[in-house]
């Protein structure tokens, strides 16, 4: 997650919004929300419509056209089913990293009906009044009561990670049950899983994440199977299977779509968009006009399609693929990454672009399309000579700049050899870049050209950028460097730092004229020079846990902490001292903070913007009920989107065994990362993806009997 530079005026005193209202407490700003984000899984339960996110669960009530959340958060769903339970109504089911979900109410609430230690829940159906569920490393279980007990059915199965599960009914009425596994290709069971059989004659990839059977005209079925590398086709039960097209593809949902005339298409959502297989037809033909994109869901009620992508929200079809529209807002929040005020207005930089809030109406509007689903993690403002400005900001995909108030938005990379940008900053006529790997560059023309300015930089590694007066400072993975002549050179300033992996640098001017540098690190915690970097103190008391704050903002002598863990702490005499300050918020984990005119501003990682008066929590601060005990917490990698190296950091509230694992979208593992018993505190792992595609992955921590699992996102 990004940190805060400097250069976001922090202390500004100047009002641009001036609420009328007397605010109690913490109040929403309501947004900005974002059609966008990855969407896991798509399932239909009567007229509604479900939505499965890395981050909870969304429901639909007018075809995607606006989404509201469920009552079941901050949980990766993995797959969503809906089927007739014993009194007439509609059990809705959430597979997750952490288990089974059920709810009786359209996901009004929810009861676990199998724990997170028991497996990851990768695929569902229902079968002649019986549930069955695909797990990662357990493979098929068997419910007859809803969920609330289950038993093992997975003899035969020389795979238990299993993908997906489809079935179909025999000439006599018997039932046919499939499993997709993810190193042993497809099992048939004729006797409701009590027993498994391999069906893989023709299957020239094991790998099968996905499955569709439906009737063929006749007494029989057309069953597919998508792989890593394609589809394949069985008339036979799976007796035998024939390749049948997108061969190379990645093919992670397969539906079909009858026709009254007796047709029926089958749609594939793959890695490279949505593919429509006409009847009667060999040939799949691009169904991806609008650019849906990498697909990871489709569902299908009545003539209309519905997919859900990695990160361009759901789109809907009801022409066949023909043409998409994307769905309405609410599906998440755009967790707000940077800050930025220009003209007057306030810009936002999210996971999912730049928005700007209107002051009249505190309403949020996307602006710049071209960096739409584009993690934002910086802003800048240059400004020339005549008094015109130019905003910049920073991408895992480089640097654009907008000259029209962020209308648009154009490539400047003109000299960049490294264009993974973690941060800017401005000084005078000069303009800074810090990079993942490429260490700092600078330009003198608002970003048309850069040039490296690495001399005696002990890191390529730079994670912030703070200017204090006619210096320069970087945030390394090694410390803390300063420059005294616009980057040219660099000194070590690590004196009294005792963690020198530096997440954020900030620089706020005091009420005595002099610049409070502020350092926030991973273990360490919270660091103060009021020197220059000449002397580092820890700033600490208070906080709990230390190492949680990720974010830091400054009005005169007072600090404001963004945890990501356990909410707002405010400082009234420089860090000397800290107190919780959450009343009314939501959400916790805090990934940006920022000053701007009388009120204090913090972005939350699943529920927006939220503001409160400076004079409120200055002069009326106590102890929160909402502070977090120390306990064991993983914590998001940054940075992330990453490439290739990250940071992951966990807390151990006592001494455990512990394991970190990393995993693709599947299951598979991809690295064990720690594999041992380990002392209570802070601990930090470096993962070093360069021998990995890019991709969403994902790593799971185990310490006793604590576990939580996050995404990475690796973009090359």
């Amino acid at each position: 997650m990004k940190r805060i530079p400097f250069w976001f005026c922090l202390f500004m005193i100047t009002p641009w919004f001036e609420p009328s209202e007397s605010i109690a407490q913490w109040i929403q700003t309501n947004g900005p929300f974002t059609t966008g984000g990855q969407v896991n899984c798509i399932g239909v339960s009567g007229t509604n419509l479900f939505a499965g996110t890395p981050t909870g669960f969304f429901l639909s009530t007018n075809e995607g056209a606006s989404w509201t959340a469920t009552t079941l958060k901050n949980v990766n769903t993995l797959t969503v089913a809906s089927f007739p339970n014993a009194t007439g109504g509609l059990n809705l089911f959430a597979g997750t990293m952490d288990g089974l979900y059920r709810s009786g109410d359209d996901g009004g609430s929810w009861t676990e009906v199998m724990g997170a230690g028991d497996s990851v829940v990768q695929s569902l159906v229902l079968v002649s009044g019986k549930l069955f569920a695909g797990t990662y490393n357990v493979g098929v279980l068997v419910s007859t009561d809803d969920g609330t007990t289950w038993t093992a059915a997975s003899t035969g199965l020389t795979d238990t990670d299993v993908l997906s599960l489809a079935f179909s009914f025999g000439d006599s009425g018997d039932t046919n049950l499939f499993a997709g596994t993810y190193r042993a290709g497809a099992f048939l069971s004729m006797d409701d899983g009590a027993t498994w059989a391999a069906v893989n004659a023709g299957l020239t990839n094991a790998t099968v994440v996905s499955l569709c059977i439906f009737p063929n005209g006749g007494y029989g079925t057309n069953s597919f199977v998508g792989t890593r590398k394609g589809v394949f086709f069985s008339t036979d039960n799976g007796t035998s299977w024939t390749s049948i097209g997108l061969n190379g593809r990645l093919v992670r949902s397969l539906v079909y779509l009858p026709y009254e005339t007796g047709d029926t298409d089958v749609f594939a959502g793959t890695d490279a968009g949505v593919f429509r297989l006409t009847y009667n037809d060999s040939t799949w033909v691009v169904a991806d006009s609008e650019g849906v994109g990498n697909t990871f869901s489709l569902a299908v009620r009545g003539a209309t399609l519905f997919a859900g992508t990695l990160l361009n929200g759901v789109f809907v079809s009801t022409n066949s693929g023909t043409s998409w529209t994307a769905g309405g807002p609410g599906l998440r929040y755009a967790s707000p990454r940077s800050y930025c005020v220009s003209g007057g207005n306030l810009f936002v930089g999210t996971d999912n672009g730049v928005f700007i809030l209107n002051n009249e109406d505190g309403t949020w509007t996307q602006v710049g399309s071209g960096l739409a689903n584009i993690p934002i993690w910086a802003f800048a403002v240059s400004t020339d000579g005549t008094g015109d400005s130019t905003l910049l900001v920073a991408t895992y995909n480089g640097i654009f700049v907008s000259t029209d108030g962020g209308a648009s938005w154009i490539p400047a990379n003109g000299g960049l050899t490294n264009t993974d940008i973690l941060c800017l900053a401005v000084k005078g006529a000069n303009c800074f870049a810090g990079t993942n790997g490429g260490g700092v560059f600078r330009s003198t023309d608002s970003g048309v050209n850069w040039a490296a300015v690495n001399g005696g930089l002990g890191d390529s590694l730079v994670y912030s950028l703070a200017v204090s007066g006619s210096d320069l400072f970087a945030g390394t993975s090694k410390g803390v460097f300063h420059s005294t002549d616009n980057g040219a050179s660099w000194a070590s300033a690590n004196n009294g730092l005792t963690d020198t992996l530096i997440f954020t640098l900030a620089a706020f001017s005091n009420e005595t004229g002099g610049t409070n540098l502020i350092a926030v690190t991973p273990v360490g915690g919270v660091f103060l020079s009021m020197d220059n970097g000449g002397r580092w103190s820890a700033v600490n008391n208070g906080l709990n846990p230390v190492w949680g704050i990720s974010s830091v903002a400054a009005f005169g002598n007072n600090f404001f902490g963004g945890s990501d863990v356990a909410g707002v702490y405010v400082s009234t005499n420089r860090g000397t001292s800290w107190t919780s300050a959450n009343d009314g918020l939501k959400d916790l984990e805090i990934v940006s903070i920022t000053v701007l005119g009388s009120n204090l501003y913090v972005g939350t990682l699943r529920e927006g913007v939220w503001r409160r008066p400076l004079t409120e929590l200055i002069t009326s601060l106590r102890q929160d009920s909402s502070v977090l005990a120390f306990r064991f917490t993983l914590k998001q990698n940054f940075p992330n989107p990453f490439n290739p190296t990250t940071v992951i950091t966990y807390q151990l509230s006592a001494v455990s065994k512990v394991t970190l694992r990393v995993y693709d979208v599947l299951g598979r593992e991809i690295k064990e990362l720690v594999n041992d018993r380990e002392s209570a505190g802070v601990h930090s792992v470096r993962f070093n993806a360069s021998n990995l595609p890019s991709g969403v992955y994902l790593y799971r921590l185990q310490a006793g009997n604590y576990s939580d699992t996050k995404k990475l996102l690796l973009l090359k």
